[in-house]
């Protein structure tokens, strides 16, 4: 028996080191199939990411200010954190919800930018400032002496529906033409009970943080009819839904005819 054993033992040797064989090429092509798995895992999770960056960046682009603000500007409003590179930030406060202040280039109501010259901007940028204004009417027109011929107003605005204004009432053009005409101060009080009530949830503010008027997009676009048909040299060029993921907002591009 012994020696049967001995006579066989090469073939058993050959059969366990080929037995031994498939068993590493089973391991490796396990190991091999974990690992591509694991890299494609990797690459569907790096391009998702890559795809999702992108699609954010080019979004920011088409909805933001960047492609239609060149040259000399204001950005009103900015809370330190301005979307054009090298405007000049304006704003009535310079610690906007912040620790710090931020650097603010020039400090006014932005009802009266009295220190800047008529005709003398490309472009001005407000992006959630008008509905804070007590006299957007007043606001507007001011905005636009300052602009040259061919400069361009770009503004983003809050869509009430989508914000905690949802509860309130739209703000009819009537009232705002009546805030003009009575020439009403940047203090003006009339809508800071409602805003307090009816905001959803409830927000205890005042001024300059209270949004004293309401819209949706059909609104503004009233307004500015109202403004080139009462003889203020702005015409709209677009006024579109922010198309950004969760955007709460829409902006509009207009125009300074000479």
């Amino acid at each position: 028996m012994k020696k049967k054993l001995a006579n066989n033992l090469p073939f058993l040797a050959v059969m366990a080191a080929m037995a031994l064989a498939a068993l590493s090429y089973a391991a490796l092509k396990k190991a091999g199939l974990l690992i591509l798995a694991g890299l494609g895992l990797f690459t569907a999770i790096a391009v998702h990411r890559i795809c999702k960056v992108t699609r954010k960046a080019i979004l920011e682009y088409l909805n933001g200010p960047e492609r239609f603000c060149k040259g000399k500007g204001i950005e009103i409003g900015s809370g330190g954190a301005p979307m054009v590179k090298g405007s000049m930030l304006v704003d009535i406060i310079d610690n906007f919800s912040r620790e710090l202040p931020y650097k603010v280039d020039y400090f006014a109501d932005a009802h009266d930018l009295a220190a800047i010259k008529s005709s003398s901007l490309d472009y001005v940028c407000a992006s959630h400032v008008l509905e804070h204004m007590t006299n957007p009417i007043r606001a507007i027109r001011e905005w636009v002496r300052v602009l040259r011929p061919g400069g361009i107003m770009w503004l983003r605005i809050p869509d009430k529906r989508k914000t905690f204004d949802r509860r309130r009432e739209r703000t009819p053009l009537g009232h705002l033409i009546e805030d003009f005409e009575r020439n009403v101060p940047v203090d003006d009080p009339t809508h800071i009970e409602d805003f307090k009530k009816k905001t959803d949830p409830p927000r205890d503010q005042g001024h300059p943080y209270v949004h004293n008027h309401v819209w949706v997009k059909e609104d503004i676009i009233e307004l500015f009819g109202y403004l080139r048909e009462t003889g203020v040299p702005l015409k709209l060029m677009r006024c579109e839904e922010n198309t950004r993921d969760r955007a709460e907002d829409f902006w509009l591009v207009a125009m300074k005819e000479a």
